[in-house]
């Protein structure tokens, strides 16, 4: 529950969700610091990184990465924040080394820039996962074997991939 219904001011939770924004900020010292969004499928909270805590995981945050943070809820302002202490970024990948990537694209947004540009995702994130293409006739579905594409499924490449094709893409 990212809205922390049931705890009170200052109480230490965890929670887990994807960061769908992230806004960088300077104090006047020049210290970096950083608001995340983090959402799950209920709702949203936005965690403070204070520059002691944003140095240890600055370059964990990245948007579209599930993250699990730890830190103090705070409810002294309308909507409750979550003053971050630390942050986890769970191994995804290890868990499904074999499992290839899938992307649905309809047929009608297949057009040479998306193919070219798609091309350049795939070889940009390369690795060890097979890929396949489901393409969404009207009528047919057609699954391609993507035999020279091999990648490095994260959320760098995922992230990539539903800007150019939309969030739906990996949906399978």
């Amino acid at each position: 529950q990212l809205t922390g219904g049931e705890h009170g001011d200052g109480a230490v939770v965890t929670i887990g969700g994807i960061i769908s924004g992230l806004q960088r900020k300077m104090t006047k010292q020049g210290n970096a610091w950083a608001i995340a969004t983090v959402e799950d499928l209920a709702g949203s909270i936005e965690c403070m990184f204070f520059p002691a805590t944003y140095q240890l995981v600055s370059t964990q945050l990245v948007e579209d990465t599930v993250v699990f943070v730890k830190g103090r809820l705070d409810k002294r302002e309308d909507v409750p924040r979550l003053v971050a202490m630390e942050m986890m970024v769970p191994d995804l990948s290890s868990a499904g080394t074999n499992a290839p990537v899938v992307l649905t694209i309809p047929t009608v947004k297949v057009t040479p820039p998306m193919v070219t540009r798609l091309g350049e995702i795939l070889r940009h994130h390369r690795g060890n996962t097979e890929v396949r293409i489901k393409l969404q006739g009207p009528r047919t579905t057609t699954v391609l074997r993507l035999d020279k594409h091999r990648v490095q499924p994260d959320p760098a490449l995922f992230g990539d991939l539903k800007v150019l094709l939309g969030p739906s893409c990996l949906a399978g």
